[in-house]
């Protein structure tokens, strides 16, 4: 990490040690409230509250000049990930080439060491990169989170909050059908960004830079880039659902939303549970279609035919006599 970043983390950590100096010291305050004069309380109290306010903004500042340098850790992070997988694919189709008979054992030895080398190395790399950014994103996130609220001078104001309190969780899911906001994907889940203010019910924890939801969706949605470009020729495309439907854990597991990010009544979704999940007949169709063939050279009809057995040997090859 460059010396600028390291600065600037070091100064953050100084500030948040400040922050929770302050807030000890205005809890220490109110167990002496009642045995000191009124004035001398406000007066100390203010003093506190200052210091704290004053070093809450120097811990804004602070953070945000180290968003650029998070992104971009992100931004690194994410094609680290990509080439490791690229890669991994890559030894799979070599190993599978070797046992064909394609590459002879000398040839598959060379590139599995070639792949193997490589490999450790980008993981050593995507670890190190997953470590630094895990210890940003826990910095900056303390430096989100609200100070401890002052002891209150008056038993008015603190009915004043109470009452406020009350009416805020009285507020309801009101919306029977309500879009989520298109950018809400993997990724924008584990930033808690879903575009509905950061105490809705479907808002998330900030990312910790570990492997979460948003690379299950990368991964997933990697899988479908290919399989779209095989169905390109035939104008068919497959997409995936929004992040938070049909979860069974989670943010989401107690809301209805639509494959397309709507949000939706319990009946609502019910309704179009067999559009939107397998029904009975897709199961009846896929179960038609897997049968078994068990003759010697023949294939069934799920199982694309290679193009030679193992070894160069023939298809109908009898590898094993009963």
């Amino acid at each position: 990490m460059a010396t600028a970043e390291t600065d600037t983390k070091t100064a953050l950590q100084e500030l948040l040690d400040e922050r929770q100096r302050y807030e000890g010291w205005l809890r220490a305050l109110d167990d002496r409230r009642a045995a000191t004069p009124p004035h001398v309380y406000e007066r100390v109290r203010t003093d506190y509250t200052l210091r704290l306010e004053r070093v809450t903004q120097r811990l804004r500042e602070r953070a945000e000049q180290l968003t650029a340098t998070i992104e971009g850790m992100r931004t690194r992070l994410q094609s680290l990930r990509s080439r490791e997988a690229d890669r991994t694919d890559e030894r799979h189709e070599f190993e599978l080439r070797a046992a064909v008979g394609e590459l002879s054992p000398e040839e598959w030895e060379r590139r599995r060491g070639e792949a193997d080398r490589e490999l450790s190395a980008i993981a050593e790399d995507r670890r190190s990169v997953e470590g630094e950014l895990a210890e940003l994103d826990r910095i900056v996130a303390l430096t989100r989170e609200p100070a401890t609220r002052a002891p209150q001078a008056s038993h008015s104001a603190e009915a004043t909050e109470a009452g406020e309190a009350a009416a805020t969780s009285s507020a309801g899911f009101e919306p029977e059908e309500e879009a989520i906001a298109p950018e809400a994907s993997g990724a924008a889940v584990t930033a808690g960004a879903v575009d509905r203010g950061e105490h809705h019910p479907l808002a998330a924890t900030p990312d910790t830079g570990a492997p979460s939801i948003d690379d299950f969706v990368a991964d997933c949605q990697k899988g479908l880039d290919r399989w779209n470009r095989i169905l390109a020729p035939i104008d068919r495309e497959l997409r995936l659902p929004h992040v938070g439907f049909h979860r069974n854990v989670g943010e989401f597991r107690q809301a209805s939303v639509s494959p397309d990010g709507r949000l939706v009544g319990p009946e609502v979704w019910e309704a179009h549970r067999a559009e939107w999940l397998p029904n009975d007949d897709d199961r009846a169709h896929v179960a038609s279609l897997m049968q078994p063939a068990l003759e010697p050279g023949v294939m069934a009809s799920w199982v694309a035919a290679p193009s030679s057995g193992i070894h160069g040997k023939p298809v109908e090859y009898e590898y094993l006599r009963l």
